[in-house]
């Protein structure tokens, strides 16, 4: 418990491990693909040719841009149950006696590159999964309207032509 292995495998980790949040946007831009779709009709060609780069080069290029930026600012450190964002010593930005050797810039790169784009990305998900619940509700609710008026025209020209073959019998 509590091993870390040495630095460079612990920056090792707190690399991979910034570069695997990248999973996440990769997520929103599924639900982002599925709103265009839903709510916007936009087409496949269009989406594989103008919105789908633009899909991929945004996750892949913010977070290999802080990965690679995390190992320059050596802001991966051993913090809590695992190496990611954090000084070493750990807790010497809050202790006056300890000098950090490693990962001044840890509460910043933390905030601006970590924590902000993950509240972002929730914040997205969020509006567009809404969205498409609305559009889907309007559309269902739609169709069922329809169905009912369907089936009450249906129904009432049935009656008709019941009530004008007992007449004419």
């Amino acid at each position: 418990p509590g091993a870390f292995g040495n630095q460079q495998s612990c920056t090792a980790q707190g690399f991979f491990v910034q570069l695997g949040t990248a999973s996440f946007p990769y997520s929103q831009m599924l639900v982002l693909h599925f709103m265009l779709v839903i709510r916007f009709n936009v087409s496949e060609k269009v989406m594989a040719t103008y919105i789908e780069p633009f899909m991929h080069l945004v996750p892949i290029l913010f977070h290999v841009t802080t990965s690679i930026a995390g190992l320059f600012a050596e802001v991966f450190n051993a913090s809590g149950n695992f190496c990611w964002i954090g000084e070493d010593p750990p807790g010497c930005d809050e202790i006056p006696e300890l000098e950090c050797e490693r990962g001044d810039y840890a509460e910043l790169f933390g905030l601006w590159l970590s924590s902000y784009p993950f509240l972002f990305w929730n914040g997205l998900i969020v509006l567009w999964v809404l969205i498409v619940a609305i559009t889907v509700i309007r559309q269902q609710r739609t169709r069922l309207s329809y169905l009912f008026e369907r089936s009450v025209s249906i129904q009432s020209n049935g009656q008709n032509k019941g009530n004008s073959s007992n007449l004419q019998s």
